[in-house]
């Protein structure tokens, strides 16, 4: 039996016990207004009685014209009474009735003997004793039957009250027990296969779709039990290709070499790869739901203004929008990355635009790159023309030496040749010495010298400059080159003259354990003074206070080289000088205070001759760091 037949079926037995109690009601209760009149009626009907008693007694014993008045009124209102007419009604269901009835009739007829008797003057009479006693014995007697009836009726309202009671309960009783078995039903038939269900739902919502709700019956329940559990398996199979489809969408994300960061349409992040965590320093469990703003924080690379969103333009607008260059991402710890960025529009089904996702890669090693490449392009066509401008000038230059060397040989030279050239001349060696002395002559000539000199040693740093003159390169501990050209700098003339080295804070920090480096130990001590003379002077320009110099030295495991680190926390550069740094003839002092070759003859000494790479990080107002890498050979080499 189906579900719905069985709930019709319950409804019927309920309305029939409803109404089966509901008849027992208005049969007792119409039983109970009979009861409830007759009493009412025996109530007065005694009370008129004995009101017509009083009244006669009281003329017997005081007869005057106001009890007779008195009496004839009450027998008057007795006879009018309503209430052995009503009475009368129920003779067939009470035998008294009847009786009481004549009795009323002979008392009325003996009441009306009384008055005649009396309106004759007779009230000393015998007749009207004895009829006032006829009436009295006749009062009594209704009086006895109206008490028996009245037992009789409270008789018949107990029992009336019982099978009211009775008749009631059997219904109620049998109502209760069918609501008694209905919710049993309900429990074990109904609500345990509901709660299965639920069970079975909430399992699904946990995702575990092994259960299996039972069809034992014919009914709707199994009906629907059967449909659950075909939802159960096409839900089943649904997730296990929605997770395929998950997996090789998260694995495809992955995979990117791009970051990718895709919002709704509030600007919430809804998804993240991991190239995106990397660079943003924020986890997805940690950014899910940020605003993209919180969490991608776009720069101008020049200015260091804040890059507006630009997702919002795309929600806005539907249109991709490519990020301007020179964009700077600043991650959660600080780091910065130059990156590359393109925004576009998430369309959904229907066409609206459902988010957008952010797609940026980081082009800082090849910005740097490209950088290191112009640069060395840059370079190398100087260096070339270094090299010819070098070698078309050392070779008269140093005939010009070799003839001043001979012109101071033979004016002051002691030896025959010299004197006997004298002797002819008519003068002596001494005589031109002291002449060219006096005149000063002598000290010009070894000016000449000095300058040619000089210009022979520049002529020397320009072949180290172009790669065409190198010192012969030995393992040796880095840290002590550095360490010496501190100290080097310290004796420099012109340092020692304009810097106060008693003021400048030095910081080492030395890798312990660092491998020997294989490099041109003179060379590379000529790199380590040349940025350390910068450094000096560029505080002692800006008047940092106080000054302070960090010396860093590690081993880059990545790299496998040895990283020597020089920062000051001097005024720094903008990102034009940074770039220019290493220019030959590009110097930032006035006219004539620096020839600008110190940092391109280290750039040569470190990439060209060492096969190292050389990098300058700074900015305005954060100091200068130079970051040195040297390839680090074995010690058995």
């Amino acid at each position: 039996m189906t579900i719905r037949k069985k709930i019709t079926l319950f409804f019927i037995m309920v309305i029939v016990l409803v109404l089966l109690a509901l008849l027992v009601t208005v049969y007792n209760y119409r039983a109970f207004r009979i009861n409830r009149d007759l009493q009412d009626i025996i109530h007065r009907s005694i009370h008129e009685l004995d009101n017509t008693a009083l009244l006669l007694d009281e003329m017997l014993v005081s007869p005057n014209e106001r009890v007779r008045m008195q009496l004839r009124m009450q027998e008057d209102s007795f006879r009018s009474s309503q209430s052995f007419i009503r009475l009368s009604a129920y003779r067939d269901i009470f035998p008294l009735v009847q009786p009481l009835v004549e009795k009323r009739k002979d008392f009325l007829t003996l009441l009306e003997s009384f008055f005649l008797l009396l309106d004759r003057d007779e009230s000393e009479s015998a007749v009207l004793e004895q009829t006032a006693s006829m009436l009295f014995v006749i009062s009594h007697e209704m009086k006895t039957n109206m008490s028996v009836l009245h037992t009789q009726i409270q008789n018949r309202i107990a029992r009336d009250n019982l099978i009211f009671v009775v008749s009631s309960l059997v219904p109620l009783l049998a109502l209760t027990i069918l609501l008694i078995g209905t919710l049993i039903w309900i429990r074990r038939g109904f609500l345990s296969r509901i709660l299965r269900m639920d069970q079975l739902a909430g399992c699904i919502a946990h995702g575990d779709h092994c259960g299996v709700l039972p069809v034992d019956a014919d009914d709707e329940l199994s009906g629907l039990a059967r449909s659950f559990n075909v939802m159960n398996e096409a839900v089943h199979e649904q997730m296990e290709n929605l997770a395929a489809e998950r997996d090789k969408f998260s694995t495809i994300l992955a995979s990117i070499g791009d970051a990718v960061v895709a919002v709704d349409t509030e600007n919430r992040i809804m998804i993240m790869n991991p190239v995106a965590e990397r660079l943003t320093g924020w986890k997805f469990s940690e950014a899910g739901g940020h605003y993209i703003h919180e969490v991608v924080r776009l720069f101008t690379a020049g200015t260091r203004e804040p890059l507006k969103n630009p997702l919002q333009h795309v929600l806005d607008t539907g249109m991709p929008f490519e990020f301007p260059e020179h964009t700077v991402l600043i991650s959660r710890s600080g780091v910065e990355y130059l990156v590359q960025d393109s925004a576009s529009p998430v369309q959904s089904r229907s066409g609206t635009i459902a988010g957008a996702v952010l797609v940026f890669r980081d082009i800082t090693e090849q910005a740097q790159m490209q950088e290191a490449m112009a640069q060395n392009e840059k370079m190398m066509s100087v260096g070339g023309l270094a090299a010819g401008i070098v070698q078309e000038i050392q070779c008269p230059l140093s005939d010009l030496v070799r003839n001043i060397e001979s012109i101071e040989g033979r004016l002051l030279g002691t030896d025959e040749g010299n004197l006997s050239a004298a002797e002819k001349s008519g003068t002596t060696i001494e005589s031109v010495a002291d002449y060219l002395r006096e005149s000063g002559s002598h000290g010009l000539i070894a000016a000449i010298r000095d300058g040619a000199v000089w210009i022979m040693r520049i002529l020397d740093k320009m072949l180290m400059f172009t790669g065409m003159k190198s010192n012969s390169k030995e393992l040796v501990d880095i840290s002590m080159l550095l360490d010496n050209a501190v100290e080097l700098s310290r004796s420099d003339y012109e340092l020692k003259n304009t810097i106060d080295f008693r003021k400048i804070i030095l910081v080492r920090d030395y890798e312990k354990h660092m491998p020997q480096v294989l490099c041109d130990s003179s060379g590379m001590q000529q790199v380590f003074l040349n940025i350390l003379r910068n450094a000096f002077q560029v505080m002692y320009v800006a008047q940092t206070d106080p000054p302070r110099l960090l010396l860093r030295i590690s081993h880059d495991e990545e790299r496998r080289s040895a990283c020597i680190e020089i920062a000051d926390n001097g005024p720094g550069m903008d990102e034009g000088v940074r770039k220019r740094v290493f220019e030959p003839f590009y110097t930032t002092r006035e006219h004539g205070e620096g020839s600008g070759l110190g940092l391109s003859i280290a750039y040569f000494i470190v990439t060209d001759t060492h096969g190292g790479s050389i990098e300058v990080r700074s900015a305005p107002g954060a100091g200068t760091r130079f970051s040195i890498y040297l390839p680090v050979e074995p010690a058995e080499q």
